[in-house]
């Protein structure tokens, strides 16, 4: 577990702060048409560049050998 250190830690509330920042936002406009339906407005790409770069990574790290 000692690999384990802020990697794990940064990516987490960044991906809070960018759902809350969302709810916050849209708050106003109740919670189907404001919170649920924009929830995720932002966070989605949080996600998707963190899966993206995990599989650039990963091929990477199969074409170096390692």
């Amino acid at each position: 577990m000692s690999k384990a250190k802020a990697g794990l830690l940064i990516p987490t509330t960044g991906f809070a702060h960018s759902v809350a920042s969302s709810a916050l936002d849209y708050k106003k406009e109740g919670l189907v048409t404001g919170l649920g339906s924009n929830f995720f407005k932002l966070a989605g790409s949080v996600i998707l560049y963190g899966i993206l770069s995990a599989f650039i990574l990963v091929i990477v790290k199969v074409i170096i050998g390692g």
